[in-house]
């Protein structure tokens, strides 16, 4: 059984994990219009597998990929809109 502490620290390198994925989507989208459709391309076609899902994972961990993937797919759209009104 996990302790409170290693819950934790698990829960803060997830969210390091998170804004360091988040400052690299953000560069690959900015970069230029064709990158920004690789890396959304890219992150939609893993939301759809994983929304599909296997019995690989549970529906708890599919739930919380997938709420990865929409958050990064907003994130990406956010981008690519604020770099287009530049």
């Amino acid at each position: 059984m996990m302790t409170e502490a290693t819950v934790e620290r698990l829960s803060g390198q997830i969210k390091a994990q998170k804004i360091l994925i988040e400052i690299l989507l953000g560069k690959q989208v900015l970069q230029s219009a064709e990158s920004a459709i690789v890396v959304r391309e890219s992150v939609r076609a893993a939301f759809l597998v994983t929304r599909r899902g296997s019995g690989a994972v549970s529906e708890e961990e599919r739930r919380g990929s997938n709420e990865i993937f929409e958050q990064a797919l907003e994130t990406i759209e956010f981008l690519r809109s604020s770099g287009e009104r530049k």
